[in-house]
């Protein structure tokens, strides 16, 4: 059996390292879980989704996430909180291991726009209209 090597714990030097290497991913997005559609109803509302800018819905291990790729209005030019010691629990919560710095998928279908999303429901089978 092969133990498990755990992480150090960062400073909070090497945390703010961390994020301007990374871009801050973690701030510039959010996403929210959403129920699978299952009628046409709720299709024409992932449609209606898809009609915004910087807004996808994706599907991640059976579940379905609206996605806003919109950034933190508190985030500075160099990636870094302007409110670190009041941000949100969300923020408090999300930590280095959490941190996306080396993943860029983390989807397993992804629709940017109605076309992808029309297609996807075409190889379901499923109708829309």
């Amino acid at each position: 059996m092969a133990l498990k090597k755990k992480k150090r714990k960062l400073s909070p030097e090497e945390l703010t390292e961390m994020c301007i290497e990374c871009g801050a991913k973690c701030c510039k997005y959010f996403s929210l879980e959403i129920d699978e559609p299952d009628c046409p109803d709720e299709y024409e509302d992932v449609r209606w989704y898809l009609c915004h800018e910087n807004t996808w819905v994706f599907i991640d291990e059976g579940k379905w996430y609206l996605y806003l790729n919109n950034k933190c209005r508190y985030l500075d030019k160099n990636n870094l909180c302007s409110i670190y010691d009041k941000r949100p629990l969300i923020c408090r919560k999300h930590n280095q291991k959490d941190c996306e710095i080396n993943s860029d998928i983390f989807y397993d279908v992804l629709f940017k726009n109605i076309d992808d999303f029309e297609k996807y429901l075409e190889l379901k089978g499923e109708k829309y209209w």
